[in-house]
C-alpha cells in the first residue's frame, strides 16, 4: 500500500495542541479517499517549517483537486499535487 508523509495542525483554541504541528512519516494513502480536497487546507502545513500553505489549482473535478501545487507562505517551498495526491516529501527525497 502506498504511503505519504503528511503534516497537519491539530485543532484547538489557542492551546498548545492548536499550535502544534505534527509530521507523520507514513500516513496511509486511503485517508485521502481518492483526491485532494479544499477542506484539507485547514489542517495541512509545510512539513519543513510548519507554516501555512497556499493552494494553486490547475485541474479540479467534482470538488476534488486533481493537479496543482501547494506553496509554503514562509519558506516558499512548493509541493506538487498529481493525480489528486499532494507530494509532501521534502525536495531532496522526491523522485
Amino acid at each position: 500500500m502506498p504511503v505519504l508523509p503528511v503534516a497537519f495542525r491539530l485543532p484547538g483554541s489557542g492551546s498548545a495542541a492548536g499550535r502544534l504541528s505534527v509530521l507523520l512519516s507514513f500516513f496511509p494513502f486511503p485517508f485521502y479517499a481518492g483526491a485532494m480536497r479544499h477542506d484539507l487546507m485547514e489542517i495541512l502545513v509545510c512539513p519543513l517549517c510548519k507554516s501555512t500553505l497556499e493552494l494553486t489549482v490547475e485541474n479540479e473535478s467534482d470538488g476534488e483537486i486533481r493537479t496543482g501545487r501547494l506553496k509554503c507562505t514562509s519558506c516558499k517551498e512548493t509541493y506538487p499535487i498529481e493525480d489528486g495526491i499532494p507530494n509532501m516529501l521534502p525536495p531532496d527525497l522526491r523522485d
